[in-house]
């Protein structure tokens, strides 16, 4: 009877195991919540935020909790992008109005990554267009220079969680 008593009470409390709205995974510290949901970390919690703050919510609709846990992240300082004989190098086309790049994102890894990745200029306007190719885990993105610069793009596609790998 002690083996059925922990089987129920192991069962009861996997069952009400609360889980990250963002990434699934489970919540330690039930302090995290905003809009009637739960999260793991502060990271997720303000991913949450910046789609929210952008109308990209839809993104939850896609997977159920799609997204990426950035407790292990390292911070970025993509500080170095703003030295045109660092970036140019890096493009495959500019002018004097716009400017293109295709950069490995190692985090894409489902539809909801492609759908939140060719939405981003919907954070950011000075992206004019945003491609991904899922195979090779790249992100070609169309930015007008007047409006946005490659560091600001890396910060703010870090700070979803898609950190671009140069």
């Amino acid at each position: 009877t002690g083996f059925k008593l922990k089987l129920m009470i192991s069962s009861k409390s996997a069952q009400s195991e609360i889980k990250c709205f963002h990434c699934g995974l489970s919540v330690e510290n039930d302090n995290l919540q905003l809009d009637n949901h739960h999260f793991c970390c502060d990271g997720c919690k303000t991913v949450y935020l910046i789609l929210k703050d952008h109308q990209l919510c839809d993104y939850y609709s896609i997977d159920s909790n799609p997204g990426i846990n950035n407790k292990s992240n390292k911070s970025n300082d993509f500080s170095f992008l703003l030295e045109d004989d660092i970036r140019l190098p890096l493009l495959d086309f500019f002018d004097d109005s716009y400017e293109k790049i295709t950069l490995f994102i190692p985090n894409i890894h489902c539809t909801s990554c492609i759908w939140l990745l060719e939405n981003f200029n919907r954070i950011n306007n000075g992206v004019l267009e945003s491609r991904v190719d899922f195979p090779k885990r790249q992100l070609s993105i169309l930015y007008k220079k007047e409006k946005t610069n490659l560091k600001i793009i890396s910060d703010q596609l870090a700070n979803i969680n898609y950190a671009p790998s140069y």
